[in-house]
């Protein structure tokens, strides 16, 4: 290497012009500095750190599918439902009231289980990607149980878990705000509307978006806080003027709807029905369930006020739209049906009207049973 080198200089002082002669020189220093560049090079690959992850984000494990199939999510509900319904039988007040919510729960989502492990997938989902940014945090071992025991349907480490979080994080708004929403979805999972409810509303308070509030108000609802309920649609509906999609401000009106309905301001939510109705027809379509699940609640509010025929008309479309979309022998077209037969028999069609109450009841026996509480519902009113 080294007469070569010599040879090149020779050559470069006999021939070169000063460009190339200054090119030559670069090249040669560059030989000659090698082996001292690689020694140092692979004296540093051993001294480099490893480089640490910037936060909790940076190692969550993106959340894998749910394994539970159909038949095995069947199999536990009907497990809880046995089981409380043996609690039922010795309980009283309070406790008899909860447990009578949760039978009635559990018979709607084995009336519907497809659609039911559905949410229970999302909300599993959504949970073990948050216990997966919250790792370091929590512990790795405790997290990895929390969300294989997630995968068979029990929360109760999960709960555990966000408990400690919660308390933990109190004077992190976000942090805390995220932890009760997260054991809001834990109660929902585990039809305990009143925890849920709670959890929901401290979520929203420290953090009013869309979301928070959207399952502050239904909880409330549910869990019979019809104030609270109004104060987070009344939110809600803010919130999606303001900085929503047209599809949340849709769900904002028509759910305020519901809750102004419920107070008998009839005209008022008639108006909201009609807001939420024709944005839905601008982005989800006249022809999609949800919105024939929203022209069916505007007859009610219709029918409510007396008109009638009116009401039976858009009845009438709803029941269109459903056959066409989830079909006939669906359990929401039998209470669509059975509004339907309520309407003709306010018109005093008693025949036809009993002749669309037995309908819904038959659709009802063969989808939610003849022990479920809307099928009671449906006899009572035929």
């Amino acid at each position: 290497m080294i007469e070569s080198l010599v040879y090149l200089w020779k050559l470069l002082g006999d021939h070169a012009n000063p460009i190339e002669a200054i090119a030559g020189i670069i090249v040669i220093i560059g030989v000659l500095f090698f082996p001292v560049r690689l020694v140092l090079a692979r004296r540093a690959a051993k001294l480099m750190p490893l480089e640490k992850p910037k936060d909790n984000a940076s190692i969550a494990a993106e959340p894998k599918e749910i394994e539970m199939g159909v038949d095995a999510f069947v199999a536990l509900q009907t497990k809880l439902r046995d089981a409380a319904r043996v609690e039922f039988a010795a309980a009283h007040g309070e406790e008899r009231k909860r447990l009578e919510e949760k039978i009635d729960a559990l018979n709607a989502r084995l009336a519907n289980p497809d659609e039911a492990l559905a949410q229970q997938h999302a909300i599993i989902l959504d949970l073990e990607a948050q216990l997966a940014r919250r790792g370091n945090d929590l512990g790795g071992d405790d997290v990895a149980t929390a969300k294989a025991a997630l995968e068979s349907g029990d929360f109760t480490a999960a709960r555990a878990l966000f408990e400690t979080l919660a308390a933990r994080t109190e004077p992190d708004v976000q942090a805390h705000a995220d932890a009760s929403f997260a054991l809001g979805q834990i109660a929902e999972a585990e039809i305990r509307w009143h925890d849920a409810a709670t959890h929901y509303t401290r979520a929203a308070q420290l953090n009013p978006t869309f979301d928070t509030l959207h399952k502050a108000r239904a909880f409330a609802w549910r869990a019979g806080d019809f104030t609270a309920a109004l104060r987070h649609g009344e939110d809600l509906l803010a919130i999606a003027r303001k900085s929503g999609t047209q599809e949340q401000l849709s769900r904002a009106l028509h759910e305020h709807a519901l809750t102004i309905k419920a107070q008998g301001r009839y005209p008022e939510a008639e108006g909201l029905h009609l807001q939420a109705l024709d944005i839905a027809r601008k982005t989800i379509g006249d022809a999609h369930p949800a919105y024939a699940t929203r022209l069916n609640n505007l007859a009610g509010v219709v029918q409510a006020q007396g008109r009638y025929p009116e009401a039976e008309k858009l009845f009438r479309q709803a029941l269109d739209i459903d056959r066409k979309t989830i079909g006939d022998a669906h359990p929401e077209y039998a209470t669509h049906l059975n509004n339907l037969a309520g309407v003709v028999r306010d018109q005093g069609r008693y025949p036809e009207a009993e002749g669309l109450f037995l309908q819904a009841l038959d659709i009802g026996r063969k989808t939610i049973g003849d022990a479920h509480p809307d099928y009671a519902i449906h006899l009572n009113n035929l």
